[in-house]
């Protein structure tokens, strides 16, 4: 494990979780980062809004970047990092089948004289085999396992820091609103629910991963160990982080484009005392098939 002066730097992190067997790793090349990227590019399909290969390999770079550098004087230390996930072999020799991976975000920042730490899961997918068994949750699961880890190798005083908020982009059911989107919906938000997320009651609007993906994808945002509300100032720092570096890799954000606007609307609620309303998802997907009948 890093130390707490390159605590986002690492060539390979393990967990070992019940079944599964974690390989994680902050940096571009080598193993885990080659089967991350095949693995991605064989699941998702080429609709104009999926990372590229040579994306993949400059977010991973950032954070030792000149600009990585820029962007941790201004936002604080933050990592990027890609996992895989494995069944767990007879021994180390051996590792088993290969179920899926994941990627996250991990950001730590002083707010309100108060040190942070966020993390938000962005692409979480596992083989055709695998899906239907509830991997999804368990990556948020084990992204919050690994951010620990991580957060404690930055030098925190907590032998397990705490993960003040974590969140994950789900596709919108009511980006289509047709019943058979509502019905491919219904497992995941029943799993989501049995995990204990909420789901953001407010309008979510991420950027665009670059400027040839002018087509809007209606997202929802999950949020992992939160209540029936959510802090708007906490919110705004976390997701102004996740926009500018997952997304943006650097670049500021374009004025007028959803993901601003939101970012200035959580401002401002912030500014009033104002609070975010969350929402169960088992309660939302009731609400939307009734309507559907």
């Amino acid at each position: 494990m890093s130390t707490s002066a390159d605590w986002g730097d690492f060539a390979q992190l393990r967990l070992v979780a019940d079944d599964l067997d974690i390989l994680a790793t902050s940096r571009a090349g080598g193993p885990v980062f080659e089967t991350f990227v095949r693995e991605y590019e064989a699941h998702y399909p080429d609709d104009g809004h999926k990372e590229t290969p040579a994306g993949w390999t400059e977010l991973l770079g950032l954070r030792q970047s000149v600009r990585g550098q820029a962007l941790r004087a201004q936002f604080g230390n933050f990592v990027e990092v890609v996992a895989i996930a494995r069944q767990r072999g007879v021994n180390d020799d051996e590792p088993g089948e290969l179920v899926g991976g994941f990627n996250f975000s991990m950001f730590q920042f002083t707010h309100a004289q108060q040190v942070w730490n966020t993390g938000s899961g962005n692409y979480l997918f596992s083989r055709a085999q695998w899906q239907g068994h509830g991997y999804g949750v368990r990556y948020m699961a084990l992204v919050m396992a690994l951010g620990k880890q991580i957060f404690a190798g930055a030098g925190s005083k907590k032998p397990l820091p705490i993960i003040d908020l974590a969140t994950t982009e789900i596709a919108d059911p009511l980006g289509t609103a047709s019943d058979r989107a509502l019905q491919l919906a219904n497992g995941p938000m029943k799993a989501h629910h049995r995990a204990g997320a909420r789901m953001l009651d407010f309008q979510y609007g991420p950027p665009n991963l670059s400027v040839q993906d002018a087509t809007a994808h209606p997202l929802s945002l999950m949020l992992f160990d939160g209540g029936e509300t959510v802090d708007p100032c906490l919110l705004k720092q976390h997701l102004e982080r996740f926009f500018v570096i997952a997304y943006q890799k650097g670049e500021d954000i374009v004025q007028d484009s959803p993901g601003r606007r939101m970012l200035d609307q959580l401002e401002q609620l912030c500014q009033q005392g104002g609070t975010v309303p969350t929402i169960s998802p088992r309660q939302w997907l009731d609400e939307r098939l009734a309507q559907q009948r």
